[in-house]
């Protein structure tokens, strides 16, 4: 997990700190959910997640990371993902993913991350810890990917529907 020091004005200190107190956060969690909130409101692609590439294409969930990109899951397998990911973060121990898919996707937690190996074949193509809110993060912009797609089959089948 990388890790990063910033300055800040002290009145901006303080208001982090006044933020962070006020709902039991630390000082990395409060920043990681007002950016989160920004993206949400309109900043968008300004506040990406770095090394993080997650779109919905028709009815397929492509999720990209450090460049490595996962084989294009559908909505199930994003929502399995997803909830996975959130279930790593907040509590300890491994569980390994059967989506069905030629990728075997483990995650873990180590210390204060979430660790997501990608498999292939038996040989561990890709692996990178996460801090737990960035995983957070991850799992619900892959979950909001999946409910794109999943609309885009609704309107599909609604078309199908049509004389």
């Amino acid at each position: 997990m990388r890790a990063m020091m910033i300055r800040l004005p002290v009145e901006r200190g303080m208001q982090l700190a006044a933020f962070a107190d006020e709902h039991s956060l630390t000082y990395g969690e409060a920043i990681g959910i007002l950016l989160d909130h920004g993206a949400k409101t309109g900043l968008g692609n300004s506040l990406a997640l770095p090394g993080i590439g997650i779109t919905a294409v028709g009815d397929l969930i492509g999720v990209a990371i450090d460049g490595f990109a996962l084989i294009p899951l559908t909505v199930a397998q994003a929502e399995s993902f997803a909830a996975g990911l959130q279930k790593a973060a907040t509590t300890p121990g491994v569980a390994i993913l059967d989506l069905d898919m030629p990728d075997t996707i483990t995650l873990s937690r180590k210390g204060a991350g979430v660790v997501v190996s990608v498999s292939r074949a038996g040989e561990t193509k890709f692996q990178r810890v996460f801090a737990c809110g960035v995983a957070k993060a991850m799992a619900e912009r892959i979950h909001d990917a999946a409910i794109r797609a999943g609309t885009f089959n609704a309107f599909m089948a609604d078309l199908g529907d049509l004389p």
